[in-house]
């Protein structure tokens, strides 16, 4: 076989930076392109979540406590709020409640406050005016920039950043499920009080018709998806120097590409990702390996999702999603996808680049074909022998 003039680079998914795809999920009582999108959006990333019957009851109200694990989980600091789940910072938040980490460590970081009386009002009803104030301080804004009257400038700076389109003007007025999903959402398409894109800072992305999250994702007896990621990344990089490509993984072992200089899990996750992205510009064509994860467990396959910005990623993403359904998932109807402008590593790479899906981690029996070593290696004969018929 002659030798492959296309190095080629093969990223395998780790937990600090890289993404996994969620598929579409459309909720029966959801209507409106915005709120849809917002929802569909948020529940991908784990942010909010649906009802077991397919629901998701945008018009219910919202408590203080349930707004704190919203704002956490935008905030990406979901991982972190398990230290502060046995404080007992307030009279009426037990430590070791489900509502005690997000609260705590909410009120920590300066998101929330409590009444001043000792207690935090866990239950009491969440208006707009408090979770306008929670999202300007996610975006960065302090109480000097906005304003001295509460809630009048802070509906006000709201406002003028295009937060509140279509919820209550009426800072007293309680937030429902489907208000906290628009404001959220309209969070992650700002630009922070820095001018920096506020989703780039979190490492989330999303495309049309799915979802990409950060993958700390772990199926429910524990497995993690950076271990099935790698265990087929591996066995393919072989395949491939065989086949005579020159092959960069990104790791291939349990560690994140992130800088010694960065220091909080959050500069750690953006450091890990544009380091990605410096070895994507460096390779003439770039494959990564992931998984999924959703609340739903009906979902499975294999999906492939594919860079805008070159037009060879759209074949070689079709050449390896034919040879998976053809080798080994018959039953795939998973269609793949192009990557839109907030995919960060497919919408940023300057070289043929695609994600895939290898299944889904949420669906009981094909975790059980994903954690099979057989399998493992059969997956990445069928990408091998996408990237093959291809001709790369």
């Amino acid at each position: 076989m002659k030798q492959r003039i296309l190095a080629l680079l093969l990223a395998a998914g780790l937990c600090l930076g890289l993404i996994a795809a969620a598929p579409a999920l459309a909720f029966s009582d959801v209507s409106g392109e915005e709120l849809s999108e917002a929802v569909e959006v948020l529940s991908g990333l784990g942010i909010v979540s649906g009802y077991s019957d397919g629901s998701y009851h945008p018009d219910d109200a919202l408590t203080r406590a349930q707004f704190c694990k919203l704002a956490i989980l935008t905030e990406g600091h979901g991982d972190q709020a398990q230290g502060s789940a046995y404080r007992t910072r307030f009279s009426d938040v037990p430590g070791g409640g489900w509502a005690a980490p997000y609260i705590n460590l909410a009120c920590e970081e300066g998101l929330f406050a409590g009444y001043g009386d000792g207690r935090f009002g866990p239950d009491d009803p969440v208006t707009v005016g408090q979770a306008v104030t929670v999202v300007l301080r996610l975006l960065g804004y302090t109480a000097e920039e906005i304003g001295p009257f509460w809630p009048e400038d802070y509906l006000n700076k709201a406002g003028a950043l295009g937060l509140l389109d279509g919820l209550p003007a009426d800072g007293g007025a309680g937030l429902t499920r489907g208000d906290a999903a628009l404001l959220l959402y309209r969070v992650l398409r700002q630009t922070d009080r820095d001018g920096q894109d506020y989703i780039d800072n979190l490492c989330a992305s999303k495309v049309t018709g799915a979802v990409l999250l950060d993958n700390n994702a772990e199926a429910a007896d524990g497995t993690l998806e950076k271990d099935i990621n790698l265990a087929v990344a591996l066995p393919l990089n072989d395949m491939l120097k065989v086949c005579g490509y020159p092959v960069k993984m990104t790791r291939d072992t349990d560690i994140s590409v992130h800088s010694d200089s960065a220091r909080t899990l959050r500069e750690q996750k953006v450091s890990d990702m544009h380091n990605r992205l410096a070895l994507y510009d460096k390779a003439k064509a770039a494959v990564g390996i992931h998984t999924n994860k959703f609340p739903q467990t009906q979902y499975f396959g294999t999906q492939l999702f594919y860079s805008a910005n070159c037009p060879e990623s759209e074949g070689i993403a079709s050449a390896i999603r034919e040879s998976v359904v053809g080798l080994l998932q018959p039953k795939n109807t998973r269609e793949m996808k192009k990557a839109d402008s907030n995919i960060f590593l497919l919408d940023k790479a300057k070289v043929p680049a695609v994600f895939v899906e290898c299944g889904f981690l949420s669906n009981e029996g094909e975790l059980a074909k994903l954690k099979n070593p057989d399998y493992q290696h059969q997956m990445a004969l069928a990408i091998l022998n996408g990237l093959l018929q291809y001709g790369l």
